[in-house]
Formats: structure tokens, sequence, C-alpha cells
């Protein structure tokens, strides 16, 4: 494993208050930097003060004093702006007319970086950008009415303007026709601003925004026919499961970094064997693997149905489960997760990253596959086509011991959206009977 040098940073609080002390390069003289409360949207959000010292010595090693020294005034910094209030939630009220840009800015700074992860915050940052794009950046965002964002939604449609709202007549112009996935998205976060908007109060008590025009507004939907529910095969898995383990991920602790085999195998494998999402997957923790007795604990508040179970395992999830525990406690035993992050070991590695990792590896794997007669990717399914991959091979089993295994809370998602018909079983029911 390979250690890479580095810049050196230390940062204390949640996200939209976060002060950091770092390096611009290594050896250079480290600095504070904090989010500015009365940023506008334009220039640098970040305040910056120097603090006139490297944390290096002479060969170019860490200083643990300096280090001390560096991270003591962060947190002295960071208190500071606490107790002074610096940080507390500016009111809508800070503008002397409500603007788009300024109100997508202010939801971004005081909503988003707080609550939302980070793909959810960057598709929101996009959105935003597109329609402070198109319907301009002073526009008052109380005049815009439903018909106005209707016109929006048919311009993405059509084509008529990008992912960023730039018009085809703009030289960076990179568009096509968006489907019904892309609108609802962008529908979905003109809501969930406006939304917040009307939770917020100006300086006399007011809300800030009082009328939704996305009330009168449905998502658009895909038509039924067109609905993709891909299956994976256990030819593509094990194809699959070859080339996983020759990835590696990148752990970045303790201020190095070490290129390593990823979890991504062991990941596939628990996948497989239990048919669980994929989420729930990744915050696994190491108590709840039972090895002992074949099982693992679900946690209710770590699925999307709330329930509470203790499942058993089959050998290919015992497998993953077995060498992803070893792994944790080589790597991070500190760390309460089976998959502990690769950025911050108290944090569990998100779905996110390995649905990445597992892109990476489908295409490492391209010429296999089509080798075997199998598609390079599923269109519009990654882990999933395992869900229901696991679904199909057991519907002849009764289906609430099936759904209860696999996490479903009913029987009626099972089949409508899961288990999938098969040339295999088709054939089987034809030739059953006595006038086969």
């Amino acid at each position: 494993m390979s250690r890479k040098s580095e810049t050196w940073r230390y940062s204390r609080g949640r996200p939209g208050e976060t002060v950091a002390v770092e390096e611009r390069v290594p050896g250079s003289n480290v600095h504070l930097r904090w989010v500015d409360p009365d940023w506008s949207g334009q220039g640098s959000r970040y305040k910056r003060e120097s603090l006139g010292y490297t944390v290096r010595r002479a060969d170019g090693s860490l200083s643990e004093d300096r280090v001390l020294d560096a991270t003591k005034a962060c947190d002295d910094k960071y208190w500071t702006l606490k107790r002074t209030a610096e940080f507390v939630e500016p009111t809508l009220s800070h503008t002397r007319e409500l603007t788009l840009r300024w109100l997508v800015n202010q939801h971004d700074r005081q909503y988003a970086a707080r609550h939302c992860r980070r793909s959810t915050r960057k598709m929101y940052r996009r959105t935003g950008k597109a329609l402070v794009n198109f319907f301009g950046a002073e526009r008052n965002p109380r005049d815009l009415m439903a018909q106005d964002l209707q016109g929006y939604l048919d311009a993405r449609e059509k084509g008529a303007i990008d992912a960023h709202g730039r018009s085809r007549r703009h030289p960076e112009y990179n568009g096509a026709p968006c489907g019904p996935r892309g609108r609802a998205k962008d529908l979905a976060y003109v809501r969930a601003l406006y939304r917040w908007a009307m939770a917020q109060r100006d300086a006399a008590g007011r809300p800030v925004i009082v009328v939704d025009p996305t009330v009168t507004m449905e998502l658009p939907r895909k038509h039924k026919s067109k609905v993709r529910q891909p299956v994976a095969t256990h030819e593509r898995y094990e194809i699959l499961r070859v080339k996983a383990e020759e990835h590696e991920m990148e752990v970045r602790w303790e201020g190095s970094r070490e290129a390593t085999r990823s979890y991504v195998a062991d990941v596939l494998d628990i996948v497989r064997g239990t048919g669980r999402r994929i989420s729930e997957v990744c915050a696994i923790e190491q108590k709840d693997v039972h090895l002992e007795e074949d099982a693992i604990h679900w946690p209710g508040d770590k699925n999307k149905t709330g329930n509470e179970t203790t499942v058993a395992i089959n050998r290919t999830a015992r497998q993953g489960a077995k060498r992803a525990l070893e792994r944790a406690k080589e790597l991070a035993p500190f760390s309460p997760w089976l998959f502990p992050a690769p950025g911050d070991p108290r944090e569990h590695v998100t779905k996110d990253l390995v649905s990445g990792w597992l892109r990476k590896v489908e295409e490492d794997a391209a010429e296999d596959l089509r080798k075997a007669g199998l598609p390079a990717t599923h269109d519009g399914s990654l882990w999933h086509a395992y869900r229901r991959l696991w679904a199909t091979e057991r519907k002849h089993l009764p289906l609430k011991d099936v759904a209860a295994a696999g996490g479903w809370e009913s029987t009626e998602a099972l089949l409508r959206c899961y288990t999938q018909v098969d040339e295999e079983t088709i054939e089987n029911v034809v030739n059953t009977g006595a006038a086969a």
C-alpha cells in the first residue's frame, strides 16, 4: 500500500457552520477558513485568516506541537463565532428586494448544506442555477406562477434548454430532450424551495413566500409500458464478482492516503445473498453480524419499512459478511460499521460511492459480459437488478416469507415491481396438467 503526500486539514462544525484550518499546499502557512454568513451569492463564500506558521518540520513531516496549536486555534475560532452568534441563520429580509438568485443561495446554505446528502445538494444546486438562468437572477420568486414553471419544464422536455438552463444559442449548451424522471426532479426541487421559503419569516414576522405555485402541478411520470425493471442473472454476478476483487479504493484516514481493495466484492456478496436494499447493506454495523448464528440483524431505523428483524443468511452472504468483518477490524477497529467510509471511518460508506464502484467494475468486465451474451450495463438499474433476481428466484415460495426475508413491507410491491416473469417458469406452467 502506498502513502501519498497531501495537504493537512482539520475542521470543526456541521455543514454550513464549518471552521477549517488547512494548508493550501504542503509546507505553506496554515490558515483558518469559515463560511461568510453575509455571502450574497457572488465572489468567495468563505472568509480566511492566516495563522502565520506552518505545521511541518524542515524535512516535510508534521510537527505534533504545531498541529496541536493549529487545531486549538480552529476550535477557538469555532466557539468564538458560536458565542458571537455569527452562525445564527440570517432572516430572509437582509435584501432590499427578494430575488430568485438570493432565495436559491439561501436555501442552499441554510437548508441543503445542513440537511441534504451531497448528491442531493449537488442536484439542488444544478437545478437552482438552471432556474436562475431561465427566469433571470433578479426575478422576484413571488411573481412566478404555475404556468411559468410549466414553461420551464416544457423547455426541458423539448431540449430547448439544458440541465443548467442554457438555451441552444449559448456557446456552452449541452442539452437533449429531458425525460419525465429528470423533469420530476426539477419540479421536486422547486417545490422544496418554495415550501422552505414559506416557513421563513421576514423582519415583520410575515412569511417570505405566501403561495406555493407548484401545488396544482403534478410530477411528470413515465408511461407504465416504458418503466424499466431489469433483472440480473447469476452468471452476471459471477463475472462481476471476479472483477470486483481487483477493484481498489483510496482510504484517507489520519492525514494519509492508502490504496487498498475496495468493499465492492463483499457488498455484492451480501446483496446477492440477502436481496436487501443497498442502503441497508451499507449501514450494517459490526455488532449486527452474527456469524455464529448465520444471521444478520436489520435495525428498523436503517431500512425503508422501519421493521426490525433478524434474518438467517445463506453461504454467499455469510462469505461476504465474514470477509467484511475481518477487514473492518483490521482497517478501522474503532469504527462501529461493517463498511467504514474511506474518507471518515466514523461514518459508513454511502450507496452513491459503492454504486460508482459497481459501475467501474461493469466497465472493466464489459468484454467478459459481451462474450457471455450479457449487456454491459443494466439501463436504469444497478443494485436493484440483484434484488429483483433474488425475489424472482424465490417466487415459488410463500410470498409473506419472501417479503419478510427480503425486507418488503407488503407482498403487493414484491409482486408488482420485483418478481419478474421468466421463460423457465412459463414453460413449466404450460407443461403442467393432464393435457400436457
